[in-house]
């Protein structure tokens, strides 16, 4: 009986979470987001944090995104290989000069930075059905901005809501991009100190 028991428990569907989460939406492909609770913001997953801190430092460095330098840097290194196998020498290294001279004089615009974090946000604050609460995800996080990004106005939604959920945590996505990076640092330090009061207690 024990052992039936077992089984039984092994293929039962998990309806209990670690942390509690409340439905927010149903997408139209049927899939559910969920949120948390104030109250447990500090059991976030730390490689949200740190995706958070990687965003910034290229920002800050490179004035763009993660992927948009690596695509940069990937071209460059594509046309310098070409000039060194002597492959259209000419028009490779004007290639490369202007990419470089783009580069130098390229500003991440403040609504794509805006655009950026809230995305991030979203994916910090949001979860769905089968995600791993508390947990980090880049299929999870991919998956939920393809979704929100297939209906216009249920993004404007909760990202108005993510918004809400920086102001309740002093940071505030409709200021200077100096300031605006202050204050993404302040978030995490905020959230570095939530996570290691979690596990003193947990622990």
């Amino acid at each position: 009986m024990k052992f039936l028991n077992k089984i039984r428990n092994l293929f039962a569907k998990k309806d209990k979470r670690r942390i509690p989460l409340t439905h927010v939406h149903t997408f139209k492909t049927g899939e559910k987001l969920y949120t948390y609770s104030k109250e447990y913001y500090g059991s976030i997953a730390s490689r949200h944090y740190y995706a958070l801190n990687e965003a910034l430092n290229y920002i800050t460095m490179y004035g763009a995104d993660k992927k948009t330098v690596e695509k940069f840097f990937d071209t460059i290194l594509d046309k310098n290989k070409q000039v060194i196998s002597g492959i259209n020498i000419l028009d490779n290294a004007l290639s490369i000069n202007t990419l470089i001279e783009f580069q130098k004089s390229y500003i991440f615009g403040k609504t794509s930075l805006q655009l950026k974090y809230q995305e991030m946000l979203f994916c910090m604050f949001y979860l769905l059905e089968d995600e791993i609460e508390g947990g980090y995800s880049d299929v999870f996080n991919e998956k939920k901005l393809s979704l929100i990004n297939k209906d216009q106005e249920m993004r404007d939604v909760f990202f108005l809501s993510v918004q809400t959920i920086a102001k309740d945590l002093d940071i505030i996505l409709e200021q200077n991009t100096e300031q605006m990076i202050k204050d993404i640092v302040k978030l995490l330090e905020i959230q570095s100190q939530s996570i290691q009061s979690t596990l003193n207690v947990t622990g």
